[in-house]
């Protein structure tokens, strides 16, 4: 029976540890979706000037999974366009959907954007779109090394403390 047990706990912690890399490979693919939105919705704007609430229909059917449910709620606060600005809208949306893993600081880089997005004309959503991206390419660079790190590490520990609090009820 306690052999059981101290399997069950040493298989616990492994999974705790899996999914905490889980974690970080789940933001990586985020932050990479949101660069390769932003980069989409700058094409747009460029080659055929799509009104903002229809791109954003679109990619609620069209972008990632991981952005999916985003761009849904700020296509159905379209409506309110006339009562709030649509930079309000995209940092509203941005800061406080708990879906997206993301982290404080990516998640205020990715607000810059949307204080341009709707207000100037193209060229100038365009600069901000790009600005933005060029800012948070080094962050996916150190979130996909994270995320290496960080599979090995958490299911290193996981298994490690898992073995030792085995251990210890043996």
């Amino acid at each position: 029976m306690k052999a059981a047990g101290a399997l069950f706990i040493v298989a616990a912690c492994t999974w705790y540890g899996v999914i905490k890399a889980a974690g970080l490979c789940r933001r990586e693919r985020t932050l990479a979706a949101f660069l390769e939105t932003l980069r989409f919705i700058s094409a747009e704007l460029s080659n055929s000037a799509s009104p903002l609430p229809e791109l954003f229909l679109r990619l609620s059917k069209t972008a990632r999974p991981e952005l999916r449910p985003f761009f849904a709620g700020l296509s159905e606060s379209m409506d309110s366009i006339g009562e709030r600005s649509l930079s309000s809208l995209w940092q509203e949306r941005l800061m406080s959907d708990e879906s997206l893993e993301l982290s404080q600081f990516q998640r205020l880089e990715l607000c810059r954007p949307g204080l341009m997005l709707g207000r100037y004309d193209a060229q100038e959503q365009i600069a901000a779109l790009e600005s933005c991206v060029s800012r948070l390419e080094p962050e996916l660079r150190e979130q996909a090394r994270r995320a290496r790190e960080g599979k090995r590490l958490y299911t290193g520990l996981g298994l490690i403390g898992g073995i030792m609090a085995a251990t210890v009820i043996l």
